[in-house]
């Protein structure tokens, strides 16, 4: 076969025809691969080619070496050394839950299917650091990469979605960061970077955690960070803000605060991420034919968010399960706005870009369900910095299309990078598009 494909390339470079993309052949994927694609209910897997330097559409793998398709709308991607990157069955699953019984999955509980994803995909060297629902039967599970005792690299990572009602595998995508740990070098002990961190807390908030992670730097507390490096650090975070402080130096290297209203301080005027959010989610709601949209900065929710609750909603504001917050100072009453006040309306697709926003209250307020048809709504599910929410709004409002779903956006854009614990509630095949 080796040889066939090396005449092939000769003949084809006399001809003057430069190919773009070549049949791979099975013997170069491991079998392995092909029986764990199977295992997983890959039915006549294909190595169709290889796809280096090819325009495969997918958000997330945008240059594996190898794909394999396989029940008519799903695929694998490879890397060049035969490792499994990605698995993406959003539409065949779709289909599947059109037609529950139809469903051939060879493990009989969701914890066997987990049991076998992790023995065969994933192995020991990653650790599991968040599981939640991303919709109503739709498991998240996210790990992330040991490094040494409790640190770990938030961007070597692994997303697994798991179909609770079909025991089927939705979607898996491994991610590497190529960071390394400083040879010979000691990390500072936990004590000084409590030290370090507590020049930037308010003296009069709680006691905070740390968490021993890498993370991207950024100038929040100090300009003179540059920003985007990648490096281990202790994040330590109070109930209103995370402070990175590098491992290695003891300097404080970026940090970020929370959207989120926890005991009553609530404020959204030092989110400096508003603006580009509203103009950014105004774009692509007009692009989806909402030719109505409106955008304002605003201190007052409780009395211009009304006014704002057309067909399709976006909030980029501080939250909780009942309310959305324009500022910290509760002193005026008009600063909020609850989940009680939504007037009676059609809304088909609304987005709480807030702290626990993924409440009942909220979904109940705008009638939106699992059962809902044409409709969709976001929310998170716990805490979120203005930084992980707005990096993941730059990438779903970019993956919306009229051929792509607001349920797989949000998937593509969760994965994307640091863990973002968004959820989805409606109609799955639903595009967003008025």
């Amino acid at each position: 076969m080796k040889k066939y494909l090396a005449l092939l390339l000769s003949i084809l470079l006399l001809l003057g025809v430069t190919p773009t993309a070549f049949a791979a052949s099975a013997e170069e994927v491991p079998e392995s691969v092909i029986s764990i694609l199977q295992e997983l209910g890959a039915e006549n897997p294909t190595v169709k080619y290889n796809t280096r330097n090819t325009v495969v559409g997918d958000n997330l793998a945008q240059d594996p070496a190898t794909k394999i398709e396989f029940n008519d709308s799903s695929y694998a991607f490879l890397d060049n050394t035969g490792d499994i990157i990605r698995i993406k069955r959003v539409s065949e699953i779709r289909e599947l839950k059109k037609y529950r019984s139809v469903s051939t999955s060879k493990f009989e509980t969701v914890d066997s299917l987990k049991a076998y994803i992790e023995d065969t995909l994933i192995g020991t060297d990653y650790e599991l650091v968040n599981e939640y629902y991303f919709s109503e039967d739709t498991l998240a599970l996210r790990y992330e990469k040991i490094l040494f005792n409790d640190a770990l690299d938030r961007y070597d990572y692994i997303s697994v979605r798991i179909n609770t009602t079909l025991v089927e595998l939705e979607t898996f995508y491994k991610k590497s960061s190529g960071f390394k740990l400083e040879e010979g070098k000691d990390i500072i002990s936990e004590d000084k970077a409590r030290v370090v961190a507590n020049e930037v807390f308010d003296a009069n908030e709680k006691l905070p955690t740390v968490r021993l992670a890498t993370v991207k730097t950024n100038n929040f507390f100090d300009n003179a960070v540059e920003e985007g490096n990648l490096r281990l650090a202790y994040m330590i975070s109070s109930p209103t803000t995370v402070v990175y402080v590098d491992a290695y130096t003891a300097t404080i290297i970026g940090g970020d605060i929370y959207k989120a209203v926890l005991g009553g301080a609530i404020g959204a005027s030092e989110l400096s991420t508003s603006s580009a959010s509203i103009n950014l989610a105004k774009t692509a709601l007009e692009s989806m034919g909402y030719t109505t949209t409106t955008k304002t900065l605003s201190s007052q929710f409780g009395t211009d968010v009304p006014p704002l609750l057309k067909s399709a909603f976006y909030s980029c504001s501080h939250g909780n399960a009942t309310m959305i917050s324009s500022r910290k100072d509760l002193d005026d009453e008009n600063r909020a706005f609850y989940s009680s006040d939504v007037p009676s309306g059609t809304y088909k697709f609304v987005f709480l870009d807030a702290c626990n926003t993924a409440s009942s209250q909220w979904k109940t307020a705008f009638n939106i369900s699992s059962s809902s048809s044409n409709k969709a709504f976001l929310g998170w599910t716990s805490t979120v910095t203005t930084t992980a929410s707005y990096d993941f709004c730059v990438d779903f409002w970019s993956y919306i299309s009229s051929t792509y779903t607001i349920y797989e956006a949000a998937q593509d854009a969760a994965d994307n990078d640091a863990d973002k614990p968004i959820q989805f509630t409606g109609d799955s095949d639903y595009d967003g598009y008025y």
